[in-house]
């Protein structure tokens, strides 16, 4: 290890792995006497205490297993990000290429919507929620992606099943939760990075009855999918997870690609963790990025969650607006639909492929 790389690593004040054992130590310390005092306290406000606890405990939880992966990995940069704070600035650490790719005139994308969908409803309601809520908090921006989930499990076909889980964690420490790592070097650099955090929404799709499944996996649907392990408890080969983060109109929405990339790797690192054969194969996930008008589309590949840098590859859409001036685009709304169909019921490798094929034919039209 180079002396110059040392000394960056042990100066950088974020750097789990810049902590001595005695500081670790007596930072572990000092949350459980904040715990004890909270536990044993007799204010009104215990409840609010008994939550700033829980924090503490899985804070704790999570530095502790982090610091224990670390171990494996002398001299390599470790930090532990959230996935909400993740930005721009921290690409090395992920490791992540990113190109963008136009595929709204592709073939999947020309099929019509079912015929049971009443679009001229749907942009009526939207216009009323668009004058009557406050979306200049995300908040009120969820209203909006709720509405078009809503009517999509509304009318749904009868062998279809389309869950959707709000605020779904994909990753935390302690002994209770699984932690995503993200493992880079690129020749010079070795990062460890350990992801905490959920995801906005979760959407789960099965080409399958809700009856049907009721009878296979009960435990599982009577939970109403709350956990992560769920995901993968009716998982078949033509199951779909996606990804869905929600913003505010005021972001700029392709400033918080990185985020949306980060959730990503965090819930492939936990499939490719998995016992499971059927749910560690997966190399490919799939995700929105959305404030209810203005939409991202995009995919994520990672081969391994121990990877160089550059064999992390994102493919996205630019952004399909449908919120203009003088109202909906109707055109726009459509493509914005058939779009999202597409990311529920296709698998993250179908997306993948068709964003690939977008991109070799482009560069050869401009050959």
């Amino acid at each position: 290890m180079s002396e110059q790389r040392a000394q960056k690593r042990h100066c950088s004040r974020d750097s789990i792995s810049s902590l001595t054992d005695k500081e670790a130590k007596e930072a572990a310390e000092i949350l459980l006497s904040i715990k004890d005092s909270v536990q044993k306290s007799k204010f009104s406000t215990y409840l609010e205490f008994e939550r700033i606890a829980a924090i503490a405990d899985e804070a704790m939880g999570s530095f502790e297993t982090f610091q224990e992966y670390c171990k494996r990995f002398e001299g390599a940069d470790c930090k532990i990000l959230t996935l909400s704070g993740v930005s721009e600035g921290d690409r090395p650490r992920l490791g992540f290429q990113q190109t963008q790719v136009d595929i709204t005139t592709h073939p999947r994308l020309l099929f019509p919507l079912p015929a049971q969908w009443d679009i001229v409803h749907m942009l009526s309601t939207i216009n009323m929620l668009r004058r009557f809520i406050g979306i200049v908090i995300e908040a009120g921006c969820r209203i909006i992606i709720d509405f078009i989930l809503i009517y999509m499990i509304s009318h749904l076909g009868k062998n279809e099943t389309m869950f959707v889980l709000p605020e779904l964690i994909l990753s935390k420490g302690g002994k209770n939760g699984r932690m995503a790592y993200v493992h880079t070097t690129d020749g010079t650099d070795e990062y460890i990075t350990g992801l905490v955090g959920f995801t906005d929404y979760a959407v789960h799709y099965l080409p399958t009855s809700y009856e049907q499944l009721k009878a296979e996996h009960p435990p599982s649907i009577e939970t109403g999918y709350r956990v992560l392990e769920a995901l993968g408890d009716a998982s078949t080969p033509d199951s779909v997870v996606l990804l869905v983060e929600a913003k505010n109109v005021e972001l700029v929405l392709e400033d918080n690609l990185p985020q949306a990339i980060a959730e990503c790797l965090a819930a492939l690192t936990i499939f490719q963790q998995d016992d499971r054969p059927e749910i560690r194969k997966r190399i490919d996930q799939t995700f929105v990025l959305t404030n209810g008008f203005r939409w991202i589309f995009g995919v994520v590949r990672q081969h391994g969650y121990e990877c160089n840098s550059g064999e992390r590859i994102c493919y996205h859409s630019g952004v399909i607006a449908f919120d203009e001036v003088s109202g909906i685009n109707p055109t726009q709304f459509t493509l914005v639909l058939r779009m999202l169909q597409l990311w529920i019921k296709s698998s993250a490798g179908v997306i993948f492929n068709i964003f690939e094929s977008a991109l070799k034919e482009s560069d050869s039209n401009n050959e």
